[in-house]
């Protein structure tokens, strides 16, 4: 009766990480354009992958018995699937925006090509050219504009 419970919890595991690798596969097939596709291969790197290394392990400690460095390995893999898929994913995100790959023209939202709306908007007491134009409650020199606020004392201060 063990291993019948056992093996269910293994095989669901491992049969759920896999179906998220499968529809991450074919949402890549169905999706219109590279920014679409990185959103698509979330749920396989982030869910699917650790689900079946967690599976793996469930097993060996099963089959044979339980040992830390074994669960070591598994809780180190599952963290670095996690961050590296993150920060790999941002990175690729920013390399395709930054290449001007087209959009599809069903996406809704572009809020990277829109500048903001202090650096377009006139009236807001931002004089300068739009390479110097500084974000509200910031001086020009990257300082807080805030009256309320008392400046940090610097080295040249004191001279």
């Amino acid at each position: 009766m063990e291993e019948i419970i056992m093996t269910s919890i293994v095989g669901l595991l491992m049969i759920g990480g896999g179906l998220f690798v499968i529809n991450s596969a074919i949402a890549m097939f169905r999706v219109h354009d590279a920014y679409e596709r990185l959103s698509a291969m979330t749920p396989a790197t982030g869910l699917g992958l650790p689900l079946i290394v967690i599976g793996v392990g469930v097993e060996h400690t099963w089959e044979y018995r339980f040992e830390w460095e074994v669960w070591g390995r598994v809780a180190i893999i599952v963290t670095a699937m996690i961050l590296v898929s993150s920060v790999g994913s941002n990175v690729l995100g920013r390399a395709v925006y930054m290449s001007g790959a087209p959009l599809d023209p069903k996406t809704m939202f572009n809020d990277l090509a829109e500048e903001p709306a202090w650096l377009a908007d006139p009236s807001s007491g931002n004089n300068a050219s739009s390479e110097q134009a500084t974000p509200p409650g910031i001086d020009s020199a990257g300082g807080s504009s805030d009256a309320n606020e008392p400046e940090p004392k610097t080295s040249r201060d004191e001279e």
